[in-house]
């Protein structure tokens, strides 16, 4: 299953950051992944995008990229027909 809030902060241009389980590292990226149980990787990430808001913007333009690749309508309709063929 796909996490919509994850899906939706993209799309907004929020950037996210997701564990390292199930379909989390697709759907966000394989950047935006870490250890679940890696709480030092966790803090050093969101201190990293509190301080800098250039690189927050960064990750949320990147973010953004990718929910349009992913979930835009034109994707999803590829997806259907190819289902269909």
């Amino acid at each position: 299953p796909c996490p919509y809030s994850v899906s939706e902060a993209m799309a907004d241009g929020v950037p996210v950051l997701v564990s390292d389980r199930g379909g989390l590292p697709e759907l966000a990226g394989g950047d935006a992944a870490l250890g679940a149980d890696d709480l030092a990787a966790w803090s050093a990430a969101l201190a990293a995008l509190w301080r800098d808001p250039e690189a927050r913007g960064q990750a949320g333009a990147q973010a953004l990229e990718r929910a349009g690749e992913r979930f835009s309508e034109d994707r999803y309709y590829e997806r259907l027909m190819e289902i269909y063929q």
